[in-house]
């Protein structure tokens, strides 16, 4: 059997009010020639069982598992480690794809011969049974419909991409160079500016692939630990040693974008209640990083949701 060209990754961790919408939106794709990888970082609910019977009824939905409970970054190692596809496609467990994803996202990489294609997503939430669609994001403060080489020093690049993972498809071969860092929050912003800043053939596209699932209990929306704030320093120290081997100036993407996280730690740092508590590592953040100025980000990432398919609306109603 010929390889999928295709592997759609998908982390699930307390997924089970959402994994089979999440699934069956990558089951009925128009485009057929995928793999599912389903990695269990050891959910403790139910999100298995309902798994294992959409993949004993399909067998392009593959079941791994870390053996303790690893966070995302490890469980889409896991993912990308066993990816046969020619693509990797990253999808939340409680998000999904619109239907022509897989179809449209493919065409374009292999007309244009891309590494690289970022899209855009819409943001929905669920009300009183009621699907509610938000926001449509357009990705990227880079010209859209328009051939890029972030790994060229010269490109004039500028602005911090949105670092999101499932924003974008990616050439298997490309994101095998490196690895999530493991058993922290934030994990993506370091690895996709890394990502981004090999890739010599790369394109933003204003196709809304992706359907974002406004959910208060996800780690992007409780509240700010410790932990997670240690997590976001951790990263401005990943990204000054990244910047700094590389000599990257400012007016570079990469540049822009470690600046730009630095200062959204001190504003973070300003609010933060606990901040007592770490005062001595506060303290020598500030010391590290207090020449790093501010630089201007365009906005873009708004405006008024378009359309969004019939058939996806179905998915919802079940």
């Amino acid at each position: 059997m010929r390889d999928p060209k295709i592997s759609i990754i998908i982390p699930v961790y307390n997924a089970e009010k959402y994994i089979e919408v999440c699934l069956k939106s990558c089951l009925e794709q128009t485009f057929g020639d995928i793999e599912i990888i389903v990695v269990n970082d050891c959910t403790p609910d139910d999100s298995m069982k309902i798994i294992k019977k959409l993949a004993d009824a399909d067998s392009r939905i593959i079941m791994l598992a870390n053996e303790v409970n690893k966070g995302q970054g490890a469980a889409r190692n896991k993912g990308i480690n066993n990816a046969k596809g020619e693509y990797v496609l990253f999808l939340d467990s409680d998000d999904c794809l619109d239907i022509h994803a897989c179809q449209i996202l493919y065409d374009y990489l292999k007309k244009y011969n891309l590494e690289v294609l970022q899209f855009s997503s819409l943001d929905f939430f669920e009300n009183a049974g009621q699907v509610k669609y938000s926001i449509n994001r357009l990705n990227n403060p880079w010209v859209k419909n328009k051939l890029l080489n972030p790994s060229d020093k010269n490109s004039g690049l500028s602005g911090a991409p949105n670092v999101t993972p499932w924003s974008y498809i990616t050439k298997t071969e490309l994101i095998r160079q490196q690895k999530f860092r493991e058993g922290v929050f934030h994990e993506d912003v370091d690895f996709t500016l890394k990502l981004f800043s090999k890739c010599k053939r790369f394109e933003t596209v204003s196709y809304t692939g992706y359907y974002y699932r406004f959910n208060a209990e996800s780690t992007t929306n409780t509240k700010l630990s410790v932990k997670r704030l240690m997590d976001m320093i951790s990263v401005c120290y990943v990204l000054k040693e990244y910047v700094s081997e590389n000599k990257y100036k400012k007016g570079y993407f990469v540049y822009d974008s470690y600046v730009d996280f630095v200062n959204n730690v001190r504003r973070t740092l300003e609010t933060f209640d606990e901040r007592q508590t770490l005062r001595k590592e506060i303290d020598s953040f500030y010391k590290d990083f207090k020449k790093i100025k501010s630089v201007t980000k365009p906005k873009f990432r708004t405006r008024l949701i378009p359309y969004v398919s019939r058939k996806v609306r179905q998915l919802f109603r079940g």
